[in-house]
């Protein structure tokens, strides 16, 4: 604002005066406003932005004080200047004073004196007006930095909370995207670690040594755990869980889990020396798997948790309770997918199935499992399943191709999940039975009828069908990351099975493929004995015997 911009209010009741302030002010240059009354000038002082009021202290209703009184006890006209406008001497000024008014001219006025006034007061107002609007200014950029600075300590926050269960470099990543933490499924290696006999440690020991010995511990692991760019997923106590391929995906997730379980296993060897000196007796076990689990942050506002829910939690925390001192057992899984891995007198233990299927004798029990499902006791059978979601494309291939099989007095047991339905051909005379079943409650029969199988290749299924010795048709599924075609490998490789893309398992491909095999004994005998071969069917007693050796080894301990 300049002086030739201001805004004057002139209020006068005599129209002559309002006209005399106007033709002394206007050719100045300055925008003269004028009101015939108090209630006027306070409805122009609302409606306008005014720089300076010149007020009659004589006007009828609201005179010139009481007016004044009224401009400064608003907020928005209380620092504008005011000049009172008197006919007398001391005795109106000083009411004008105490009104508040700022300057005074005498009437009849100078007209060089009001000029002057007036520019001085105007001045004036400008200064004000600078100072307030740079006030204005430096509360918005106050404002704008406490916004920043807020969100930088919650920024803070939420780095801080997530580098409880992520490495560093991680919680970088994810604090761009928060999404990542919200509940998903996702195929993750696990590990899991305890201490053998820290529980008669913990019991014996005093609280500061026992505190000491996990501070060094959990300082060894959280070295390496970060190295490696796993997700911690908790401490409890001894006991340590670490999950590879989320938040952040890996390509190498069994191999990064793998080498981490050996440095830490070196670094906490090396810890046990100085604890063997004080007394303690501590060795490590380790278990490594690998598998599909629902993840996400757990918890509730102020304190949440970064977690993985499934069996593959499950199985490596197994794989861990087995393990001995200075061992770490992984999965088939985990070493299928690791070339290399470097772990020294690794131990494959295979996955424990049920005692019904290890001690099957398929061709003992092959009669009665036959007539159990309606088959002739020479039939060829083919056994088909793939579980409720994984069974459908397996349903339209097989079915498809049901006309062709039965053309080859091929009998068909296919359980197609309970939500899935069949569209079977209608059946000729004489054509071998298709039973069509939504699922099979005695999976041994099932297996002991069968002279092949097409199925999925979940790790689960892998293991129960080489255990048995049948020979299998895997169709891996073809979501995730490839673990089902890994599963498998191990038993195709021995030569126990085949392995065929879910994108070929057609209709013609079984009418092809399928009779020529069940057409060759000689070829299905060997397979049988390479899938034998190529499974675990000791597993669980293996698992057993561990456990005996590690009690036996250590009485009186976990």
């Amino acid at each position: 604002m300049t002086d030739k911009t201001a805004t004057l209010l002139a209020v006068d009741d005599q129209p002559a005066n309002l006209r005399l302030l106007d033709a002394h002010l206007s050719p100045r240059g300055y925008r003269v406003l004028t009101a015939a009354s108090g209630v006027e000038a306070l409805q122009i002082l609302e409606e306008d932005d005014v720089d300076l009021a010149l007020l009659d202290i004589v006007m009828p209703e609201i005179d010139g004080y009481e007016l004044c009184r009224r401009i400064r006890s608003n907020p928005a006209t209380e620092f504008l200047p005011v000049v009172m406008i008197t006919a007398s001497g001391d005795a109106q000024r000083l009411a004008a004073l105490e009104a508040g008014a700022d300057d005074f001219v005498t009437k009849p006025f100078d007209r060089n004196e009001l000029l002057a006034r007036v520019a001085s007061l105007v001045r004036i107002k400008r200064y004000q007006d600078t100072i307030a609007r740079q006030a204005e200014e430096l509360n918005a950029w106050n404002r704008e930095l406490e916004d920043r600075v807020e969100k930088q300590v919650a920024e803070l926050e939420r780095i801080n909370r997530l580098r409880h269960f992520l490495s560093p470099q991680l919680a970088e990543l994810v604090t761009g995207d928060e999404d990542l933490l919200r509940s998903h499924r996702r195929e993750i290696v696990v590990f899991f670690a305890d201490l053998r006999n820290f529980t008669p440690f913990a019991e014996t020991s005093e609280p500061e040594e026992v505190m000491g010995v996990l501070g060094e511990y959990h300082r060894a692991m959280g070295t390496l755990v970060h190295q490696y760019g796993g997700t911690l997923e908790r401490f409890t106590g001894d006991g340590v869980m670490v999950f590879f391929n989320d938040p952040i995906p890996y390509d190498d997730a069994a191999e990064r889990a793998v080498r981490m379980a050996i440095g830490i296993r070196d670094a906490v060897r090396d810890l046990s020396e100085s604890w063997r000196r004080k007394g303690h007796d501590l060795a490590l076990g380790m278990g490594i798997d690998q598998g599909y689990a629902t993840l996400g942050r757990i918890g509730f506002e102020g304190r949440f948790d970064y977690s993985a829910i499934g069996s593959v939690t499950n199985r490596a925390a197994r794989l861990c309770a087995e393990a001995r001192g200075w061992q770490v057992l992984v999965s088939d899984r985990v070493l299928a997918a690791v070339d290399d891995c470097g772990l020294p007198g690794a131990e494959v233990v295979g996955m424990p199935v049920r005692s019904a299927i290890t001690t099957l004798d398929r061709a003992a029990l092959r009669s009665s499992a036959r007539e159990h499902f309606g088959f002739a006791d020479d039939a060829v059978v083919l056994l088909v399943f793939g579980g409720s979601q994984g069974a459908a494309s397996l349903n339209r291939a097989v079915s498809g191709a049901a006309a062709d099989l039965a053309g080859r007095g091929i009998s068909v047991l296919h359980a197609h999940g309970p939500k899935n339905t069949l569209d079977l051909p209608r059946r000729g005379p004489g054509d071998p039975p298709y039973v069509a079943v939504p699922y099979l409650d005695r999976m041994d029969l099932a297996y002991a009828a069968a002279d092949l199988a097409i199925c999925r290749s979940g790790a689960m299924t892998v293991a129960e069908v080489s255990a048995t010795g049948l020979p299998a048709v895997y169709v891996p599924l073809p979501h995730g990351n490839g673990e089902q075609e890994l599963n498998a490998l191990p038993v195709v490789q021995a030569g126990g099975g085949l392995l065929v893309p879910d994108d070929e398992m057609s209709p013609d491909w079984v009418a092809r493929e399928v009779p020529a095999l069940l057409g060759d004994p000689a070829r299905l005998a060997q397979m049988a004995a390479n899938a034998a071969v190529g499974g675990h069917r000791d597993a669980a007693t293996r698992v057993a015997c561990a456990a005996l050796e590690l009690a036996e080894g250590h009485r009186g301990g976990r």
